[in-house]
């Protein structure tokens, strides 16, 4: 480990502090940001896993990386740790994996733009289930990941359809079916 200096950490340094306890609580540090400017100085950990972040998980991971992080010898900051959040872009097959079953908007590389939930991905191949027309039915799209340049996952106040869901959960099946 290297020895931390007598400032504030560096961004390396701190994933290099925090991995291993985040990782046995089944989170993967996505990104550390230190604010310097503020007073005093912020390090927001920003972390992702399997499950979503709650509460409690933000609360234990924080007390954690706060004994961690006063364990060396650091001036007074504010340790926030959160969630990547909704608006995070997809940018990876991890973060499609994750969002399975969440509604999405994606924008494809000819700067279309579809809304659906989304479904496997493999072998670089999304499946998003997308409503075609009032009816209410629904069809699957395979799309390439590297044709999409963005894909935000949505927030939704209601429960989903039930066969988009059952469609986004089982698409090798329903498709062909």
């Amino acid at each position: 480990m290297t020895e931390l200096s007598a400032g504030l950490p560096s961004q390396k340094q701190v994933i290099e502090l925090l991995d291993g306890e985040f990782a046995r609580a089944g989170y993967e540090i996505e990104d550390v940001l230190i604010d310097t400017a503020a007073r005093p100085p912020r390090i927001t950990v920003i972390a992702d896993g399997a499950e979503p972040l709650d509460l409690d998980s933000i609360a234990a991971l924080s007390r954690s990386a706060s004994d961690l992080l006063d364990g060396v010898d650091t001036p007074p900051y504010v340790l926030e740790v959160s969630s990547p959040g909704v608006d995070r872009p997809s940018t990876t097959e991890k973060h499609y994996r994750r969002a399975r079953g969440r509604k999405v908007e994606l924008t494809l590389s000819d700067g279309s733009q579809l809304i659906g939930r989304l479904g496997e991905i493999h072998e670089g191949t999304v499946r998003l289930v997308v409503r075609e027309g009032a009816k209410g039915n629904f069809s699957v799209r395979e799309l390439p990941v590297d044709g999409v340049t963005k894909a935000v996952v949505q927030v939704e106040f209601s429960p989903p359809n039930q066969r988009e869901l059952e469609l986004a959960g089982q698409l090798g099946k329903e498709a062909s079916a």
